[in-house]
């Protein structure tokens, strides 16, 4: 079974694809196609220098290191940087030279992974795979946490209602707990 076989897979929290930021070489679409035939959503991004704001969460991005007016690492620089950005994980794709010092460049950078082209589809979309699915646990634990907050919140409004507030107080703490209970599990 190829991995083209597969059909979409549901990565998200809420059953959805996850997004990965793609900045294409426009001579070679092979990594973009295999993104998206990955089932994961791609959105293809060109960084600006004057906004380098992203507008929609990303688990991934796909950069390569030649761009014009801007390079990959200096990109890479301004992702890392920004507190809504820094921790999105970047691989490089490149045909740039294969000397050790553009992959150190690169990783000093931010990337957490530094690919030659031609590259192996197969490693790509395994490593596609493993940080989406990475994204998806971490946005189900940050989910979690908030409901257990709004949990702990509940249960101290369910107790100081019942230690002599009126019943009122007590059905909607009991009411917001069997939600929340209902949240959890789904």
């Amino acid at each position: 079974m190829s991995p083209h076989d597969a059909g979409p897979r549901k990565l998200s929290p809420r059953g959805g694809r996850q997004k990965l930021m793609h900045q294409p070489d426009r001579s070679d679409r092979s990594s973009d196609i295999l993104v998206r035939r990955s089932g994961d959503t791609c959105g293809d991004r060109r960084p600006h220098r004057e906004s380098g704001q992203a507008t929609t969460e990303f688990a991934l991005i796909l950069l390569d290191v030649q761009m014009p007016g801007m390079d990959g690492f200096e990109t890479a620089v301004q992702i890392k940087e920004r507190s809504k950005t820094k921790d999105i994980p970047i691989i490089f794709i490149t045909a740039i030279s294969q000397e050790p010092h553009h992959a150190l460049r690169g990783y000093s950078a931010g990337a957490v992974d530094y690919l030659f082209k031609p590259f192996d589809p197969w490693a790509l979309r395994t490593k596609v795979g493993v940080f989406t699915e990475l994204y998806r646990k971490t946005k189900m634990l940050d989910q979690h946490a908030e409901l257990a907050g709004r949990i702990e919140r509940a249960v101290a409004s369910l107790k100081d209602a019942l230690n002599g507030e009126s019943g009122d107080s007590a059905h909607a703490a009991a009411t917001e707990l069997d939600e929340l209970s209902k949240q959890l599990h789904n």
